[in-house]
């Protein structure tokens, strides 16, 4: 008999048949898309002897449908030429990917991975002005010391953030003691549209703002080998964690990124993956989450295998540069579940009158991980279920509500890094409750 490829975004429902043709289901694993957004700000004092720097970063998980690893299938027929006798409803998301059986997930949005001051923000990052007294060559031929060139870019740059910068307008009722400026300080009073001490006429402080993102897949081919892909098809078939890839600045941020980069040959961030070695001291850049299901598929069997991916955890992180750009820092680390594409994982499916109507459910999250697995009839296959209930994910799905709430986090973290900058480097003009 024809062989039928049904994809389909709709549910497909195969009930109360008892026989069926040999139909089969096809369908995508998921590819997981991250998209990284980085907020760096930077100002200086008034004197530009100082340049004080900060980074924010936030990551947003997306969904997708695997195309480049093609199709993978479902029979309803065993290898014994059983057919499934049994209501089966197949549930998909729109772009061809499988959410699950017998059940209504509808699978979540993207994620938003807020910044945790303590992982995902560098604090005060300061760039001091060198000291030391010029020196002269043998030959008696002036030259300037590394001190002064390394106040000369710290000059060049706060010429830039003077040029590309705003002004910095404080919200009223900031505690500046809480920012680092000295408890001490006056009453402040506003002049020219910046907060000022009293008595103090600092000029208004600027802030620059640079915005770098990076959209990708991340491609894990195995637990030891992950692939990061932009949109050009940059990093296809490179090791992520031998060939870190670079976050590059957003277009209106491009112009005064190239100047600074030029006097700061680290100022760039870049995105790699943590990897480590096993007890056998093996490499790895991932953990492998599911757990080899004990059960194989034979012409005595109740049970026809349903594909799904297996899942990992895998650690990223971001470096930028440190305190006296003179070397890399990592600034932000987060972990993520993300579909193999490595080897299937079988699911046992049920077939005939053993389990009855109904009795068999399946709920994927977006990542193809196994949320809900349900059997209701005791089957023998113990082993096998057990193996396929202990796969979860490493973090709690958002609400609505919660992400919007992380987005507003989100928003007012950068505000007080770009506050905590301006009372580091004038004080003066840093305003108290």
């Amino acid at each position: 008999m024809r062989k039928i490829f049904v994809l389909s975004a709709l549910p497909i429902a195969l009930g109360g048949c008892a026989t069926l043709p040999n139909v089969t289901v096809s369908y995508y694993f998921p590819v997981m898309e991250i998209q990284y957004a980085i907020t760096q700000s930077l100002t200086c004092d008034d004197d530009e002897k100082h340049l004080y720097t900060m980074a924010a970063v936030t990551a947003k998980t997306i969904p997708a449908p695997d195309v480049d690893a093609g199709i993978h299938t479902f029979s309803f027929q065993s290898v014994g030429g059983k057919t499934v006798d049994s209501d089966l409803a197949f549930n998909f998301n729109d772009d061809g990917r499988l959410l699950g059986i017998n059940s209504s997930s509808t699978g979540e949005g993207g994620t938003i991975i807020k910044s945790v001051v303590g992982l995902a923000v560098a604090v005060a990052a300061v760039v001091p002005a060198a000291h030391g007294a010029p020196t002269a060559p043998a030959s008696g031929t002036p030259t300037k010391s590394a001190a002064q060139i390394d106040q000369d870019k710290i000059t060049a740059a706060c010429s830039y953030v003077a040029q590309y910068g705003v002004l910095f307008k404080q919200s009223t009722g900031d505690n500046a003691a809480a920012a680092g400026a000295p408890a001490s300080a006056p009453k402040a009073t506003q002049k020219g549209g910046n907060t000022t001490a009293a008595g103090q006429t600092g000029k208004p402080t600027k802030v620059l703002v640079l915005t770098y993102s990076l959209s990708a897949k991340h491609i894990v081919q195995s637990p030891t080998l992950i692939e990061v892909v932009d949109d050009d098809g940059n990093g296809a078939g490179l090791d992520v964690l031998k060939h870190p890839v670079a976050i590059p600045p957003d277009p209106d941020s491009f112009e005064a990124y190239t100047k600074l980069s030029g006097l700061f040959k680290t100022m760039k961030f870049e995105l790699t993956v943590v990897g480590g070695r096993d007890s056998n001291k093996k490499a790895f850049e991932a953990i492998e989450l599911t757990p080899r299901a004990n059960w194989a598929q034979t012409d005595s069997d109740s049970f026809v295998p349903l594909p799904l991916n297996r899942i990992v955890l895998a650690k990223f992180q971001i470096a930028g540069p440190n305190q006296s750009m003179s070397s890399d820092t990592t600034i932000w680390t987060q972990s993520f579940t993300l579909p193999e594409r490595g080897e299937p994982n079988p699911i046992p499916v049920p077939i005939g009158k053993t389990f009855g109507k109904n009795s068999f459910s399946l709920s994927l999250g977006d990542d193809g991980s196994i949320q809900k697995i349900s059997y209701t009839s005791a089957s023998g296959m113990s082993d096998a279920l057990d193996a396929a209930t202990q796969i979860a994910s490493a973090a709690k799905k958002q609400t609505p509500e919660q992400k919007a709430a992380d987005i507003q986090g989100q928003a007012d973290l950068i505000y007080q890094q770009q506050r905590l900058l301006v009372c580091q480097a004038n004080p003066a003009t840093c305003a108290s409750k």
